[in-house]
């Protein structure tokens, strides 16, 4: 499996700051998307994690506010 990333800054809260799509390991298939929202200054994050039809599999929130290198 390998994460194929794509993406950019946002335009609006719904469009996600980077997808990245997980693949078989022939990048023929793929297994799940993860869409990444980040707040303006970066520091406060949430994944989420779609199957190939959309469906919400899983969420991960990620606080960077003490300190950058390493979330709570």
């Amino acid at each position: 499996i390998f994460a194929n990333w794509v993406g950019g800054a946002s335009a609006t809260a719904i469009t996600p700051d980077i997808v990245g799509e997980a693949r078989s390991p022939d990048g023929d298939e793929l297994l799940y998307r993860e869409l990444h929202h980040c707040n303006a200054d970066g520091r406060l994050c949430e994944i989420t994690y779609v199957d190939p039809d959309g469906e919400t599999i899983g969420v991960k929130s990620l606080d960077y506010t003490l300190a950058l290198p390493a979330p709570m």
